[in-house]
């Protein structure tokens, strides 16, 4: 029953965790194998009859919480989507970038600069996707300075 359910739903729920955790494939997967796990543990007290395809699903969102709970530095695109849309510099005062180091001002300059990204991104080390966490951080930092 269990390698059933496997070879009809797991292509399924995988690009389903795909999809929430916005295209990161090794981290999709990883979900998608404990979702699988918990079936194989669990499956001897599932009602059969029961919708399997939900439990999957539901399990899935779960096992996505948790994993982004566990992985702090995982932050998806969707949570940092702004960033990559806005052309103007963020309004705040002089002061309130006192909260932030050296490196986090050089950074938010040249992103502001009208450099291109992808420079920046390389110059830096960084994926795009790396430097739109960055971005996106240093001005929840500054917003929750300036809020003060």
């Amino acid at each position: 029953m269990y390698d059933e359910i496997v070879n009809r739903y797991y292509q399924v729920i995988l690009n389903y965790c795909k999809s929430k955790m916005s295209g990161n494939k090794s981290s999709a997967e990883d979900v998608t194998q404990e979702v699988f796990l918990t079936l194989y543990q669990k499956i001897n007290n599932l009602k059969l009859s029961e919708n399997m395809k939900i439990w999957l699903y539901r399990t899935a969102d779960n096992k996505i919480k948790t994993y982004i709970r566990n992985n702090p530095s995982f932050l998806s695109i969707n949570d940092c989507w702004d960033i990559t849309h806005e052309d103007d510099y963020p309004s705040f005062s002089e002061c309130d970038f006192d909260c932030l180091n050296s490196e986090e001002k050089d950074l938010l300059i040249e992103y502001y600069s009208g450099e291109s990204r992808e420079d920046i991104a390389k110059i830096h080390q960084h994926s795009m996707n790396t430097l739109y966490i960055r971005i996106y951080r240093i001005k929840k930092k500054l917003a929750a300075n300036s809020s003060k």
